[in-house]
């Protein structure tokens, strides 16, 4: 090895650490999911549990009214459910759809509440954190007004609450309508999030949620906003809770239930998909938690050092040779937790793009760590940091 040049060897030796690393990562994430078993729908509850369902709104005049329907149809008692859509300045039919809807829904404690829209007074974080306030329910369950669930959701979340008694529940996410190789690849990297989710919070150090899925007890939600981080973020409103829910040593648990699942579309655009993974990558900037950077870190160092390696490739033929190698290592040890994620949606098909997506993601995940780290995005029309 000293006879190759030191660009050789320092990049062999990064590669190697952060691959043992990886491996290391990737194994204990991969027992996380497989020792938590699915949980199954109890036949009851206790009938006291109330609920607030939280929809934050902005311009969604395209998907509110089937999301309110579904969840307007749980099986769960109406009389213990309060649905509370939070609009955020929309400016298209958003209101008016939701308006007609309470008129025709008389019987559903459905209600609408706005942000004034004034500078500081407005985002999705600072919407949730308006409706939690405004609501009445023990736990609190925020989806996205894009999301569709079966009928057995808010029961299902209840189930499970009413027997762990979580401070938070961290439920699934999946993509649906997958109609195009782009949203099939889509649909299969975010699949590998939500195992990676499952497993760290089996095992206890949650390392990501998604406002999609999640319920948590209000009074819990209310001290940890007094002491939040990520308070100069105007996004990450599920991650930096998340956190701070953990510093406060709570209680959080996934919920490995199909019941659960909330679906939604995978991005139709190449630009739209790149700008929602840079948003939710430059939140990482405000993270105060060292495992999860860590985990972070480890993750952008080993797809980083594959991506020089394979970049040199074409140049030296003992690059190519140890890119392979490297890459192998990967693909073998992502396998076991890509087929259990798979099978648990029902969607194994999907895996006839995983070699292709293990390529991809060596250009992939250092783009999108570094562009959402430094760069600057919009979302539905602002400038969000």
């Amino acid at each position: 090895m000293s006879d190759y040049p030191l660009y050789f060897q320092f990049l062999f030796w990064f590669c190697s650490v952060f691959a043992a690393l990886y491996i290391a990562l990737i194994v204990t994430l991969s027992y996380g999911w497989f020792i938590q078993r699915k949980n199954m729908v109890d036949k009851t509850v206790s009938g006291d549990t109330k609920i607030s369902v939280i929809v934050p709104v902005r311009n969604e005049e395209i998907n509110i009214v089937q999301c309110l329907n579904d969840i307007i149809n749980q099986t769960y008692p109406k009389t213990l459910t309060e649905i509370i859509i939070i609009d955020d300045c929309s400016t298209d039919s958003t209101l008016q759809k939701v308006q007609n809807l309470i008129e025709k829904n008389s019987n559903v404690n459905l209600k609408l509440i706005k942000l004034d829209g004034t500078q500081g007074s407005q985002g999705k974080k600072l919407a949730v954190s308006h409706a939690v306030n405004f609501s009445s329910g023990e736990l609190v369950i925020t989806t996205d007004a894009d999301c569709r669930m079966n009928n057995e959701w808010i029961f299902t979340i209840v189930a499970h609450y009413e027997k762990e008694q979580s401070s938070m529940i961290i439920a699934p996410v999946c993509f649906t309508k997958e109609n195009s190789i782009f949203k099939k690849f889509q649909s299969l990297e975010f699949l590998s999030l939500v195992a990676s989710t499952g497993g760290s919070t089996q095992l206890g150090f949650p390392i990501m949620c998604n406002a999609a899925n999640l319920a948590f007890q209000k009074k819990d939600f209310v001290g940890a906003e007094e002491n939040a981080n990520g308070k100069d973020f105007s996004s990450g409103d599920d991650v930096f809770l998340m956190m701070n829910f953990k510093r406060n040593n709570k209680k959080i648990t996934f919920l490995k239930s199909n019941n659960a699942v909330v679906f939604t579309e995978a991005k139709s655009s190449i630009g739209e998909f790149i700008s929602q993974r840079r948003r939710w990558v430059s939140k990482a900037k405000g993270y105060q938690s060292s495992y999860v950077v860590l985990i972070a870190f480890i993750v952008f160092s080993f797809n980083f050092g594959l991506f020089l390696y394979l970049c040199s490739a074409p140049f030296n033929h003992y690059f190519a040779y140890i890119s392979i190698v490297f890459l192998g290592i990967k693909i073998v040890i992502d396998l076991p937790i890509m087929i259990g994620i798979t099978q648990f949606f029902n969607k194994q098909s999907l895996l006839i793009l995983y070699l292709p997506l293990q390529l991809i993601n060596c250009f992939y995940v250092p783009f999108i760590t570094i562009s959402g780290l430094f760069g600057k995005y919009e979302w539905k029309g602002r400038r969000v940091k």
